[in-house]
This record gives structure tokens, sequence and C-alpha cells, in this order.
């Protein structure tokens, strides 16, 4: 399946589905929180980057501040597999000392129509790979593909060649070569489905069994044969076609009254619980966190859960989320303040960058 779709269902999941937004808000909450800090060991960088990065300054839309950013581009990576952020320069402020801004794009943005040679580099979806098979530049759509038509003179063929100096390209890397990712959400989204038609249908036969109160079956003399015999009707005759609540069905026959009793509800829990251990599972998550049930934990199986989870979430930290993106923006803060001469072009020693 194409990762464009996946990703698009498994937005429409984030959107209507409560386990599925559940899943993308752990994460979010886990491996972000506050925000992952760059800490540096001298003071002019420290002033500046406090200044920067806790302003909406460094956001190209002006909305977000660093750390609320680092939390869209995880939410942006689980929802749809990837994400990208391209370096913006505008003129220095004081709330913007270097001139840096950062604009977060979807991954609908990237051109994956092209493909083979383009420009003398080969490519693949939108990605040039360079002699050793690096990334060297990104074709990224100059509007969303989707609100291109709102724009005059836009349209969502239009793509233009970004050097990867000036993109960077946030994914979960689980293979070598591997240039993107799939929606994090790919491996349950069909359980997250049956499990909601699961439980609609036990909603609409409760419903259904709600509204019959009782069917009278009259005395006739009259021999009713084939569909008519089977025809129900109103104390007026007319025949049903719909149900309403306390409903009262009459028919031709022996001549009886029958009380409707609706069902159980069967193992509606134990399938329901099955299918989110399941989900939870798949999202690399425990039960508890997307069921939010903690009936059936005790304090020592939370801590167990939780110990495999924080070990998983370190794992996207420091494998994804600090060298993809925390550590190339201090990098590229560190460079362009260097140009503008506020510091040496060395990047000073001791720079840490703390997770939550």
């Amino acid at each position: 399946m194409a990762v464009a779709t996946v990703a698009r269902r498994a937005r429409d999941a984030v959107r209507n589905d409560p386990y599925a937004s559940r899943i993308v808000d752990l994460w979010t909450g886990n491996a972000v929180g506050a925000g992952i800090t760059t800490r540096w060991p001298d003071a002019r960088h420290a002033d500046a980057w406090r200044r920067w990065a806790e302003s909406t300054a460094c956001d190209a839309e002006g909305r977000l501040d660093l750390y609320g950013l680092q939390a869209l581009v995880m939410r942006a990576v689980v929802e749809s597999g990837e994400c990208f952020v391209r370096f913006l320069m505008v003129p220095p402020s004081p709330a913007n000392p270097i001139g840096l801004r950062l604009q977060v794009l979807e991954s609908d943005h990237l051109d994956t129509a092209r493909n083979g040679m383009v420009d003398g580099a080969p490519t693949i979806q939108g990605v040039a790979l360079g002699e050793a098979g690096e990334p060297v530049a990104y074709w990224l759509h100059r509007v969303h593909p989707g609100a291109a038509w709102i724009l005059p003179g836009a349209t969502w063929q239009s793509s233009e060649r970004i050097p990867a100096s000036e993109v960077l390209h946030v994914y979960r890397k689980r293979r070598p070569g591997q240039l993107r990712d799939v929606s994090w959400l790919a491996p349950v989204l069909l359980r997250l489905r049956d499990l909601g038609d699961y439980e609609a249908a036990l909603l609409m036969k409760a419903k259904i069994e709600a509204c019959l109160a009782a069917v009278v079956t009259e005395e006739g003399d009259e021999a009713l044969t084939g569909a008519a015999a089977g025809l129900l009707r109103d104390a007026q005759g007319r025949t049903v076609e719909s149900f309403e609540p306390g409903m009262i069905l009459y028919r031709r026959g022996m001549g009886s009254v029958e009380v409707v009793n609706p069902s159980g509800g069967g193992s509606h829990a134990a399938f329901a619980r099955r299918a989110l251990e399941a989900a939870a599972v798949g999202a690399g998550l425990t039960y508890d966190q997307v069921s939010g049930d903690l009936t059936q934990a005790n304090y020592s199986s939370l801590r167990a859960g939780k110990i495999e989870f924080r070990r998983l979430c370190e794992q996207v930290q420091y494998g994804m989320l600090i060298p993809m993106l925390v550590r190339p923006v201090a990098e590229r803060f560190h460079a362009q303040g260097a140009l503008l001469g506020l510091w040496g072009t060395d990047m000073p020693d001791g720079v840490s960058h703390v997770p939550p």
C-alpha cells in the first residue's frame, strides 16, 4: 500500500477514532513533552538561544515556540510517518537575533512523482541521492497539494529542488537504505477499524431491541401467504418500515403476545480488550496507556510495562529526534550566528540535548 494512502487513512483515524488520537498524544507527550532542551556552555549562545527558542519568532507561521514545533513534528511523524523542516532566513530582530525561522511541512509536500534521473541526480520519490545514497536535495511543492487551488498561479505540480542542507527530514529509520517511513499507526489501523465496526454493530443492535416492546399476533380468518404474511403493522394497520422506542407490532396468526427480551452483550468486553491490547502492542505502548483501563493493573505490572516503554521512547529520542531534528537545528543556529559575527565559527564543546 502506498505511503500516502496509509498516511491519509491514519489521519482520518486520528480525527475520528479516540484510540488512534490517544496513541499520537501519548507518543508526543512522552517523547517530546515540554520540549527537548539544548544546553550551551557559554552565556552568549545560551542567551541568544533562550530569546530565539522561547519565542514564536522561530516559527515561520509565528504561532509556536521551538518546543511547540518539536511536538508538532513528532505528531506528524507518528501520524504520517515523516515530516520536513525547512530553514528560512529573515532579517535579525530582538526576538530572532540570528534571523532563522523553521517551516514545518507535512509529508504531502514531497513531490513523489519525481523519479529516475532528475537534474543529473538519481531521484526516488522526490529525494535526490548522492553517490553513497545520501540525500542531496528534496523536491518539495511550494504549497500543500490540497491547498494549491486556493492560491492564484499555484498548482500542485509546482515543486522546487531544495538542497538537503536546507531541509531536515525527520522519520524513523528501520532498515538500511530506507528513505521514507509509513505512519506508526499502519500496523493497528485495521484492528481499530474492526473494533469501531463491532461497537457500531452492537450499538445498532441495542437500539433496535430497545425499540420493540412486544409483538401481538392476532387471530384471523384470512389466509396470508408469502411476503404479505410476514408484514408487521401498527395499531392503525399501517405497514411498519421503521422502529420507534416502545413500539408494539401487530401481525396475523394464531393469536399471541410475545414480549421482546433484549439479548446480552456477549463477549464484547473480552473482544474489545483483546483488540486494544493488540493495537497497543503494535503502537509500541501498553494496554493501560491506550485504553485508560487500570482495573486489572497493579503497581508492579504498571512499572514493568513502563520500563519497556521508556527504553523504546529513549530510542526514539536519541535515535531520531535528537540526531534528525534537535542537533541539526542547534548546529544551524550556531552557524547562522557565526555568520553574523555573534561568536566564533567553531561549535562550542559541551553542548548537550536533554529530553524531558
